[in-house]
């Protein structure tokens, strides 16, 4: 978004001005200033989301005596054992190749449903 803000920013003064020279100067370390900032902003901030998504995804099945609670981020579901008819674990396995550098390298993820 600031690339195409710099860019609009570049042919308004062009049409403009006579001196362009010297307002692409300043205007560009107000850019890159704002840029700073914003990156700045952001390397801060990128912390708390990634500890959000941490927290959000854990994920466990807890059993007691009287039946299981399914348990995922804030989401909880509780059974009591006269209301389970079946359980039951499906594994999934999937395959890809991921671009590493100038390489590709075999990833394999297994998935386990229950």
């Amino acid at each position: 978004m600031l690339y195409i803000l710099l860019g609009y920013l570049i042919i308004f003064i062009i049409l403009n001005h006579n001196n362009i020279l010297e307002e692409l100067y300043e205007l560009l370390i107000i850019f890159l200033f704002l840029s700073g900032v914003l990156l700045t902003i952001a390397f801060m901030i990128s912390p708390l989301a990634l500890l959000k998504y941490v927290l959000c995804a854990s994920w466990g099945v807890y059993v007691y005596d009287r039946g299981l609670v399914y348990k995922r981020g804030r989401l909880t579901a509780a059974w009591r054992w006269d209301q389970i008819t079946a359980l039951w674990r499906e594994v999934r396995e999937e395959s890809r190749m991921v671009a590493a550098g100038d390489s590709f390298v075999h990833y394999t993820e297994t998935r386990r449903l229950y």
